[in-house]
């Protein structure tokens, strides 16, 4: 599944949602993830990690892990768009995409 806080309400000009438009929409973002019930979900970006998580992103990812979100993990990281502006920050993303692999198969692994 992809979801994103904005699909339903898409500011114009592709800006970021003010924080009453994602208020407004995250509601139906809230209902996609109870009706899916991922294990994870990838976070890309700030816009998405300060509206899902209610945190201050940034582009320093030292304080971004993997957390709990109304018991679903959660792993925020860079937005692609990010990544084709500054691609130094590739692999920090694949570590972290490895790092949700290496959860999902623990959990996997134990629950078997």
């Amino acid at each position: 599944m992809i979801g994103n806080v904005n699909r339903f309400c898409r500011p114009p000009g592709n800006r970021p949602p003010t924080e009453e438009e994602a208020t407004m929409c995250k509601p139906f973002l809230l209902r996609e993830i109870a009706s899916v019930l991922p294990e994870v979900i990838v976070v890309m970006g700030n816009t998405a990690t300060r509206n899902l998580l209610n945190a201050k992103a940034r582009n320093n990812k030292a304080a971004w892990r993997i957390q709990d979100y109304h018991g679903v993990k959660v792993m925020p990281t860079f937005h692609p768009a990010y990544l084709l502006r500054d691609p130094s920050k590739k692999q920090e993303t694949w570590n972290d995409l490895k790092k949700v692999r290496d959860y999902l198969e623990t959990t996997r692994s134990v629950n078997s």
